[in-house]
């Protein structure tokens, strides 16, 4: 970080002594931008992260066999609202992010292969947790679990539902109410 923002980096790591070994190299030549990664595909073959300012945006880079950056990061998201990245699907082949470009910030999924995203979750009172605290997918990558606000009179503002709802989008169904959630 600095006054021209932030890049991503590599630098080969030594697992088994858990030491640095080799020299960075810088992967993205942004400027005025934050860079906050995300994480890596289940296969190991793409990186993602979220960069912005005033606006965040979802970019992805390859990920060679070696594991290095093979790709200079790729904007992903090409709307002008806001998009932070939530999570993979278990197949690796679609991002989940959360954007406000409906407004209200809502859920969506969009395919590695494709240039526009499907709104996953439409149930009122979804909220999420941050930018980037969308939801967690479930081990076996067939459900979205999140967090859902209570509708209706008496509904504390401390409790919350938590939500599932299939990778392929549809109705939410409620999973447990917690009084006061963690996080």
């Amino acid at each position: 970080l600095g006054s021209n923002g932030s890049n991503l980096w590599q630098i080969a790591v030594d697992e088994r002594h858990a030491k640095v070994s080799g020299i960075p190299k810088r992967i993205s030549r942004w400027t005025d931008t934050r860079c906050y990664p995300y994480g890596v595909s289940a296969d190991g073959k793409r990186l993602v992260c979220s960069k912005g300012l005033l606006q965040f945006d979802v970019c992805v880079a390859g990920i060679d066999s070696s594991g290095t950056i093979s790709d200079q990061p790729r904007r992903f998201t090409l709307d002008d609202r806001n998009d932070c990245m939530a999570g993979w699907t278990a197949d690796g082949s679609a991002i989940l992010f959360v954007s406000d470009r409906e407004s209200t910030p809502r859920l969506f999924r969009q395919r590695i292969d494709q240039q526009t995203a499907e709104q996953l979750v439409t149930a009122p009172g979804w909220e999420r947790s941050g930018w980037g605290g969308a939801g967690i997918v479930a081990p076996d990558g067939r459900q979205l679990l999140y967090w859902k606000r209570p509708e209706g009179v008496g509904a504390s503002s401390q409790s919350r539902e938590l939500m599932l709802v299939g990778m392929t989008g549809g109705a939410a169904e409620r999973g447990l109410v917690s009084p006061n959630p963690v996080g």
